[in-house]
């Protein structure tokens, strides 16, 4: 397995890796991102160059946090009738491009805009980055900051032949947006007929009803009908419609790419110290608990099994550490991935042992942040096996939440 490049570790970064009863240091409620001045030891120098600027640290890894008023849309109620001037406006349009002006529609921001596009599954660096470019731009310029983003993912209703799963739940997507600064963010539903749109009719759309002024995106950016709006076609559509469009570098750690799809590939690697690099977050998986076989129970290792919604990206088979969340609490645990081979048991689950708990949360949302992988997952010849692995994975989970 690829492992992503160590990171130096500093004093306070032990309990933002989820100390447990180590010299009394209780888990935080929310780990940190990792610190600027870490990612500059490599990756920032990296961006820096190949961007020609030097990028500005924001404090405890947050992106420009002033709070500000936000306006967002994620969805039209299924009620919602058009007036006879929307339906004129929109020239018998398909559902789907009536949708769109829509959901466009109800943002009605009170001043001018610069917007990024994009899908921004998992909001991870590179997404960060680009974000950061579009408040901060905002701000100098009087502007509200924005962002456009697409559920379901294009992938998925494209090419639905192509497995595709999510790093982030679209309400996580949502809420890590807003965590950026972004005053805008519309979720517009994607859709074949919204994919026919051509680039002229969307930049439209977004002057329109979003007052865009200004356009921020990565150089392998497209939008329109067959991706023909690429960085040559938005240039000439900035000259003829009056708007401003800058072009973001690439961004990379090392040798590492940073992009949804190396995330994605990262959790399939099982990964997740790579994934946390990429992400600049531990990775994380957030369900409700659910009553399972209890056979824990019988072993002396209680396991919570948490329901997780399928289309979501889980990590490789095999036993992780890992720190549980249930509301303000953050606990110490280890959680198993996988089929449970020794017992023939089937279908895969996301099972947790939680160290030194004890409490009925059956039915409780809990988030699980994963912090290393601890070995794959094996078939024993017997319980007593098992359990005595189990010993030992609990006592590597406390050295690594420890160290």
């Amino acid at each position: 397995m690829r492992q992503a490049p160590q990171l130096p570790m500093q004093v306070d970064e032990v309990t933002r890796r989820g100390a447990i009863h180590c010299a009394q240091r209780p888990i935080p409620h929310e780990p940190a991102s990792l610190p600027s001045a870490r990612l500059r030891s490599g990756a920032m120098v990296e961006i820096e160059e190949f961007l020609g600027e030097r990028l500005a640290p924001c404090p405890q890894g947050a992106m420009n946090c002033a709070p500000t008023s936000r306006l967002r849309i994620e969805s039209r109620p299924t009620n919602v009738l058009q007036s006879q001037e929307q339906t004129a406006e929109t020239g018998g349009e398909s559902h789907e491009m009536e949708q769109a002006r829509w959901e466009l529609g109800q943002l009605k921001p009170s001043r001018d805009t610069v917007l990024t596009i994009g899908v921004f599954d998992g909001v991870h660096r590179g997404h960060q980055y680009l974000l950061r470019q579009v408040v901060e731009k905002a701000r100098e310029t009087n502007r509200l900051s924005g962002v456009v983003t697409f559920h379901p993912h294009p992938r998925s209703v494209l090419h639905p032949e192509l497995p595709l799963y999510y790093v982030s739940s679209i309400q996580e997507r949502m809420e890590l947006l807003s965590d950026t600064g972004i005053d805008v963010i519309a979720k517009l539903t994607f859709s074949r007929q919204l994919a026919s749109v051509s680039a002229a009719e969307f930049v439209e759309m977004l002057q329109q009803y979003l007052r865009m002024q200004e356009l921020i995106v990565g150089p392998d950016f497209a939008l329109g009908r067959g991706r023909e709006g690429n960085v040559d076609t938005l240039r000439e559509l900035s000259r003829q419609r009056g708007f401003e469009l800058r072009i973001i570098g690439p961004i990379t750690w090392d040798t590492l790419t940073v992009s949804s799809t190396g995330v994605r590939r990262a959790i399939a690697e099982g990964n997740v110290v790579e994934a946390e690099v990429l992400l600049g977050r531990r990775l994380s998986l957030t369900g409700k608990v659910i009553v399972g076989d209890q056979r824990g129970r019988t072993l002396g290792f209680p396991t919570a099994n948490l329901e997780v919604a399928p289309e979501l990206a889980l990590p490789r088979d095999g036993i992780y550490v890992t720190v549980s969340r249930l509301g303000e609490a953050a606990y110490p645990s280890v959680t198993s991935i996988g089929i449970r081979p020794t017992f023939s048991a089937g279908g895969r689950t996301v099972e947790t042992y939680i160290l030194d708990f004890t409490g009925d949360i059956y039915g409780q949302t809990m988030r699980l942040e994963f912090v290393e992988r601890l070995r794959d997952e094996l078939k024993f010849s017997s319980i007593d096996a098992l359990v005595a692995q189990i010993r030992q994975d609990v006592e590597s989970a406390r050295a690594v939440l420890c160290r």
